[in-house]
């Protein structure tokens, strides 16, 4: 029987995820998560997630009719979808109801509307350690992990850390959020030499203002990328957009 921690590395190369060291594997409970769920699944009907009707995918076709793609760069910044009706039910459920299946559905989101060919690295923003081990996971890392297995390039998920327990985004106005931020991520030293001169790529689930993208930016150049791209999942149209959810955390 394999030990839990060869299990969890099986797991990460089976899902395809390129991992850089085994030090960087750490999110047990939403893989635990996904077995759970395809037992559940073998006694009852599979429904999609969103409208809870009768559906064989996660998300039903007529549910994934109505995600409103926005598709467009904005210098370095590539935004994918609205963050409204199905994307907005969909990372709500994903962050805060752990449905994990549907973090899978949004990474093949993140990874088939990639427009990003020249890249080294993919890191995930990160969470803050408490709230992490109050979620279990990161979300940003989950939908990313189709993107690394296309790509064949490595999520560093212990590069960039949040050094500051901020709070929440959605409960600041706009100079707030920016303050907010400041300082709150450092790299982790001992890797800046794997990112000197490299080019990496930030993903994320949800852009506010862009204070979060634009510290951790900050950051990894000031240790030594050479270039930061960005990857947003969605892009709320109004800072309202975000009341009760957590926005960039």
């Amino acid at each position: 029987m394999l030990s839990q921690q060869k299990l969890i590395r099986k797991i990460f190369i089976e899902t395809g995820s390129k991992i850089a060291s085994q030090k960087y594997v750490h999110n047990v409970y939403y893989i635990l998560e996904i077995f759970i769920n395809s037992i559940l699944a073998s006694f009852f009907p599979a429904k999609c997630y969103i409208c809870r009707n009768p559906s064989e995918k996660i998300v039903c076709k007529n549910c994934e009719k109505n995600i409103v793609f926005i598709d467009k760069r904005v210098g370095d910044d590539f935004f994918i979808c609205e963050y409204s009706g199905v994307i907005e039910k969909a990372i709500k459920l994903l962050k805060f109801h752990k449905r994990i299946k549907l973090g899978l559905f949004l990474a093949d989101i993140v990874n088939n509307h990639n427009p990003y060919n020249n890249f080294d690295f993919i890191v995930p923003v990160p969470l803050h350690k408490n709230r992490f081990r109050e979620r279990g996971f990161n979300q940003s890392e989950i939908i990313s992990y189709k993107l690394s297995k296309s790509t064949q390039k490595a999520i560093l998920n212990s590069v960039l850390f949040r050094t500051k327990d901020t709070k929440h985004q959605f409960e600041l106005n706009k100079k707030e959020r920016k303050i907010n931020v400041q300082g709150a991520f450092e790299t982790n030293k001992p890797t800046n030499s794997i990112i000197k001169d490299s080019t990496i790529l930030i993903v994320d689930d949800i852009y506010t203002t862009g204070s979060t993208i634009s510290e951790c930016k900050k950051e990894l150049i000031k240790n030594g990328a050479k270039k930061v791209l960005s990857l947003i999942l969605s892009k709320a149209t109004s800072c309202d957009i975000i009341q009760n959810d957590g926005g960039q955390e």
